[in-house]
């Protein structure tokens, strides 16, 4: 009798709402929610569960599930190592912990901080599971090829747990020392004093070394609680994020199934619902959701990811797309809008069109061609782009030797690419990217002739039109977000903030500096570097008010990467609490070693820095190397009441050249 096959989806399930001091509500029901609803929709899941139900008998306190089901250290370590056994290179996993956090000073910490979930022990009693020992076990499955989901409903900003609904707790030096100190045994209890300094960037104890196959989704950001939600007309309680995570998973439609759709589908819904707290996303945004896949997607690449926006069809009388200038969006480009998730039975509607009729910082007003917005209401909808102003401004030019030319242009224009077959009239144009038929080759030239580094001339013996046009395509959203930038920014969100680059000092033997030293070099020129050398970048807060940041990389690869590892960086007001008020990010430039292999002695970088006055994400400014392509290689202290700022944002271009 032939064996079942083996799992391919694997989910760690932890929800406790049993503690002896400051007991949670929802916590169990978030993860039996999710765990039925993988049962259901994914059969030959193998789930582990472990939850810690609060008794009702006052003589015997305590979980009422059998030991082997608390959410004790053992029991998660033992499902976490057997699932990283058992499993095989390229299976999903999803981890889901809903339970309070905590946190602590740590001298070896990211911006002297570290985490910790709080468990059970075996007799009941809370202990830490220190998110140090939780970053060893995701990167063993990570470097056993698996595809990882990390979802942590709680938040570690030590505050009172008020009425059972707030989902974090002030660290306790004694259970800290009964829980076992992971690789710190001599943590001083001063660690555990009462700090102001509530720092998301203390995730980064996730220090997972292969981002590419990870996502960390964190309920709420650094200055926020993650908080619990009764249900109308129930007493039954759910944390936010679970609630708003499970509601987009349960949708009929398959739009949420990348990790970044489904974090734009939750972020909406706390927007939309005007919750106070804010998710973030590290990792790898790309990363398809527990073994999920998109519909509607171009056949591209599976690296290049058209990106899902969020629509509003409840305020007011517009019809609001939660994107703006910021992401590029301009004044008539055209989306197509797919119904999603329903308040009713009704059957699904078809797509529809929609313009942008104004564009403002991060949202713009759309106008549809065939439907009424009350036409609209009762469905969530997304859209994706389906001509953009933008990208006609980076025009083609293909020489007339090029065979089938009508043929290119039909396809490039259906991308929104403006492209011409070269004559007498077009000799005049300026043109960002030329295809010349030379030897029986394609090759591409730049806006000066000279042919774009890391792209191989293509044999055109046997040309694919749809291929050669995503390339093309690639070459001008590269050029896009390269030449991104608000012409109309107040001069006084320019000055709001402050960025510095240090790099490490060589000596002519070129080895660093005594101590790492490193020299300031100025912005506003090329920043040359050594090969594996270190460059640090500094991003001071000098606002009355928050400022929000994102970092791009566009690489010599023609990639566009988020170097942050996260949606986007808070940076908190100089005049607020003493939490974070700058960032430090530390980049080793260096030549890739495809190009090494090639003989390439030097290469270019251009780091965009994004300046934002309220939380945006730029998901649909990424783009994956060329290599995916043609295989080269490789709350207290807050204000009582909030400042209302005004949507600014931008964007500053740093150029680096990396040379041996």
């Amino acid at each position: 009798m032939d064996r079942p096959p083996a799992p391919t989806h694997h989910a760690i399930l932890v929800g406790v709402n049993w503690y002896e001091t400051q007991p949670l509500n929802g916590a169990v029901d978030d993860v039996l929610e999710i765990q039925a609803f993988f049962a259901e929709t994914i059969p030959s899941v193998q789930l582990h569960t472990f939850t810690a139900t609060a008794s009702n008998d006052l003589d015997f306190p305590g979980p009422i599930e059998e030991k082997q089901q608390w959410p004790t250290t053992l029991n998660v370590l033992n499902a976490l190592g057997g699932v990283t056994e058992k499993s095989k290179p390229g299976d999903f996993v999803y981890i889901h912990f809903s339970c309070h956090g905590t946190a602590y000073d740590d001298k070896d910490g990211p911006n002297g901080r570290g985490l910790a979930l709080v468990l059970l022990n075996s007799r009941g009693g809370e202990t830490y599971f220190w998110g140090k020992l939780l970053s060893t076990h995701i990167n063993n499955m990570v470097e056993h090829g698996l595809k990882v989901t990390l979802v942590l409903d709680c938040c570690f900003s030590g505050n009172i747990n008020r009425d059972g609904m707030i989902r974090c707790i002030p660290a306790d030096p004694d259970i800290a020392r009964a829980s076992g100190f992971y690789d710190e045994p001599s943590l001083p209890e001063r660690a555990f004093a009462t700090s102001s300094m509530r720092d998301v960037d203390m995730m980064l104890d996730f220090k997972i070394r292969n981002t590419s196959q990870y996502a960390l989704l964190v309920a709420c950001g650094p200055d926020q609680e993650a908080a619990e939600v009764k249900l109308p007309g129930t007493e039954k309680c759910n944390g936010q994020l679970s609630r708003l995570l499970l509601d987009t998973l349960k949708t009929r439609s398959d739009l949420e199934r990348d990790i970044h759709d489904i974090y734009s589908r939750v972020c909406f819904g706390f927007e939309h619902n005007r919750l106070k707290q804010h998710p973030i996303l590290y990792g790898n945004e790309l990363l398809p959701f527990f073994g999920g896949s998109i519909t509607h997607r171009r056949s591209m690449p599976s690296s290049y990811h058209p990106t899902y926006f969020e629509v509003n069809t409840e305020e007011g009388d517009r019809l609001l797309l939660q994107a703006g200038k910021a992401q590029g969006i301009s004044d008539g480009d055209e989306f197509e809008l797919y119904a999603s998730t329903s308040t009713t039975e009704e059957a699904r509607p078809d797509s529809i069109i929609a313009r942008v009729s104004k564009a403002t910082a991060f949202k713009s007003v759309l106008e549809t061609v065939d439907a009424t917005l009350e036409n609209l209401r009762g469905w969530s909808w997304k859209a994706i782009i389906r001509s953009q102003a933008a990208l006609r401004k980076f025009p083609i030019r293909l020489s007339s030797s090029v065979p089938g030319g009508d043929a290119w242009l039909l396809e490039l224009r259906k991308r929104s690419l403006d492209a011409f077959v070269s004559s007498r009239h077009t000799e005049s144009r300026v043109f960002f990217v030329s295809v010349d038929l030379e030897d029986g080759f394609f090759v591409f030239r730049d806006l000066d002739g000279q042919k774009f580094p890391n792209i191989p001339a293509l044999d055109s013996s046997q040309p694919n039109i749809r291929e050669m046009s995503d390339l093309l395509e690639h070459l001008v959203r590269f050029y896009h977000v390269k030449g991104l930038k608000n012409t109309e920014t107040p001069e006084a969100f320019a000055n709001s903030f402050k960025v510095e680059v240090f790099v490490d000092i060589e000596r002519p033997d070129n080895t660093t500096g005594i101590g790492g030293a490193k020299r300031q070099v100025a912005t506003s020129q090329v920043i040359s570097i050594g090969h594996n050398k270190k460059a640090e970048i500094i991003i001071r807060n000098e606002a009355p008010h928050d400022l929000y940041v994102s970092v791009y990389n566009l690489s010599p690869q023609w990639g566009v990467v988020n170097t942050l590892s996260e949606t986007f960086t808070k940076i908190a007001t100089k005049n607020g609490p003493g939490y974070h008020k700058m960032i430090r990010k530390m980049f080793k430039m260096r030549v890739p070693d495809g190009m090494l292999k090639n003989g390439d002695t030097s290469c270019k970088d251009i780091l965009k820095i994004f300046v934002t006055s309220h939380p945006s994400w730029m998901y649909n400014l990424q783009l994956p190397k060329l290599d995916a392509y043609h295989g080269f290689g490789e709350s207290p202290g807050r204000p009582s009441e909030p400042v209302i700022v005004e949507e600014n944002w931008t964007v500053m271009s740093l150029d680096f050249d990396t040379a041996l």
